[in-house]
């Protein structure tokens, strides 16, 4: 009896994991169809995952994004964003607390640093170049609700995708929001909201976000993706 007890305990402290276990093999195979629409004898595949998703109300991902960010091993977190549709190249690192939302519609370039607990809401895309730098709790939205809709809802004639160029430096606690495109070489500051482009080779600071130096254009530094083996 007792041993049964400790067993179920055990289960229950698992759970989570348990049910991705079980659910991430089809989440996998319905981004596949997603990513393929031209290949309709996929399609049947998403339905089991279709069917946790509305039971869930979409629910489930935001449960997957919350977990696979902490897995202590940024190894294994990179392998199951891939599996969720990211497109990410050589070297790249996601830290500790990651959140990714609407994987498939990431694009990473190598050498890309996402600081500990980093947002990425990629629901309307976001394109991040290469050897980017992404200090801790950086936020990056490509969806929000219009103040200005009598029903809340989001504005849908507008461009939400968010852009980072080659080399941009993100500091700690920075939100980038929907739209934004941050050329090559920027830096955005600690705790600035960034809510309109920012030049190449520009330092912003504030909230809102205003130029407040530039940059060196000499830039020739790459990351070579190691880091802890664990967290």
């Amino acid at each position: 009896m007792l041993i049964s007890i400790l067993i179920l305990l055990i289960l229950l402290a698992h759970l989570p994991w348990i049910a991705i276990i079980v659910v991430y093999p089809w989440n996998v195979l319905a981004v596949y169809t997603w990513l393929h629409p031209q290949k309709r004898w996929a399609r049947p595949l998403a339905i089991p995952y279709r069917v946790v998703a509305r039971f869930t109300r979409s629910g489930w991902e935001k449960f997957c994004a919350v977990h696979i960010g902490h897995l202590p091993s940024y190894h294994l977190r990179k392998w199951m964003y891939k599996g969720l549709g990211v497109q990410c190249e050589e070297n790249v690192i996601f830290r500790y607390g990651t959140e990714i939302w609407s994987a498939h519609h990431l694009h990473i370039g190598k050498g890309m640093i996402g600081g500990y607990d980093l947002l990425l809401d990629a629901r309307n895309g976001i394109e991040i170049g290469a050897n980017v730098n992404f200090s801790a709790r950086v936020s990056i939205y490509t969806e929000q609700h219009d103040y200005r809709a009598a029903d809340f809802g989001c504005d849908d004639s507008i461009c939400k995708k968010v852009t980072l160029g080659n080399r941009v430096w993100v500091g700690p606690n920075v939100i980038i929001l929907p739209g934004v495109t941050i050329g090559e070489g920027a830096v955005l500051a600690a705790g600035c909201v960034v809510a309109h482009d920012v030049p190449p080779f520009t330092v912003v600071a504030g909230i809102p976000a205003k130029k407040i130096a530039e940059r060196p254009q000499h830039l020739t530094y790459q990351f070579n993706g190691k880091g802890g083996r664990l967290y």
